[in-house]
């Protein structure tokens, strides 16, 4: 997640987006507001 924007990536595809958009979507508004915090919970809570 912080190489991606430490190379200024500020969009990513999931597959998420098919059968859970509002993960998707609360991850992607974490990682664009830099809201690690929240990102780290959504990695670790759904992701992983």
């Amino acid at each position: 997640m912080h190489a991606y924007r430490g190379v200024g990536v500020s969009l990513y595809s999931s597959a998420v987006f098919a059968f859970a958009p509002e993960i998707a979507l609360a991850f992607h508004r974490a990682f664009t507001e830099n809201d690690d915090l929240t990102a780290g919970r959504l990695l670790g809570g759904f992701y992983l």
